[in-house]
């Protein structure tokens, strides 16, 4: 109406193509590198069927099929969207995160005693970017030592079968299962020989004879 209070009415027609879906998915959170996957579990109106898909994997990458997968370049937290649309045209959209956590970086160092039959004391270590060690798990290499072959402690002690090249493996988990490997060689001491005494050669006797000293 104007300030005359005049007035005029006008109709027009809408038409309801139909209803809107409900949106929805679900995501794997994963370590870095690893590839993420996504689920539609968009649900269609009585009689419907979804047709499109638009996936926005929120690092300017898409994908246009129901269930797609995807590898982020970067650890970090990514807000993703889908759109889904019914053969009507009707359409809704969702937002979620995705997480991609780092790996562990895992290393160890030993000492080894110079002396004969000495333990190797190891220490293992890891940058862990803000995500707490859970699991360490040792792989000494050296069968022979039988169910002490390998320890789920941080800092073991191994007492090595032989003097010879062991490949120690250590592997450290995260408490979002993100791994991170690493081997060295390591050698324990060979045994020590030590000379025998040597007897001034006015002393020698025959084998089997009592030896003098003065």
């Amino acid at each position: 109406s104007n300030a005359g209070n005049c007035f005029k009415r006008d109709t027009i027609q809408v038409t309801v193509i139909g209803t809107a879906p409900v949106a929805n998915f679900t995501v794997n959170n994963v370590c870095a590198g690893a590839t993420t996957l996504f689920t539609d579990q968009s649900t269609p109106p009585l009689s419907e069927t979804i047709t499109q898909w638009a996936w926005d994997f929120g690092d300017t990458q898409s994908a246009t099929i129901a269930n797609p997968t995807h590898t982020y370049a970067d650890t970090g937290t990514y807000t993703v969207r889908l759109v889904v649309k019914t053969l009507a045209g009707c359409e809704a959209a969702i937002n979620k995160q995705a997480k991609v956590y780092p790996e562990p970086d895992a290393d160890f160092s030993q000492v080894t005693s110079t002396c004969d039959n000495s333990a190797t004391q190891f220490s293992g270590t890891a940058l862990t970017f803000g995500y707490p060690i859970a699991q360490w798990k040792w792989d000494f290499s050296d069968p022979s030592s039988g169910v002490n072959n390998v320890s789920n402690a941080q800092n073991p002690v191994h007492q090595f079968s032989t003097a010879t090249n062991y490949a120690v493996k250590l592997i450290v988990i995260n408490n979002n299962s993100c791994t991170d490997t690493i081997i060295k060689n390591v050698v324990p001491p060979l045994p020590q020989v030590y000379p025998q005494p040597l007897l001034p050669a006015d002393k020698y006797s025959a084998a089997g004879s009592d030896v003098s000293f003065s």
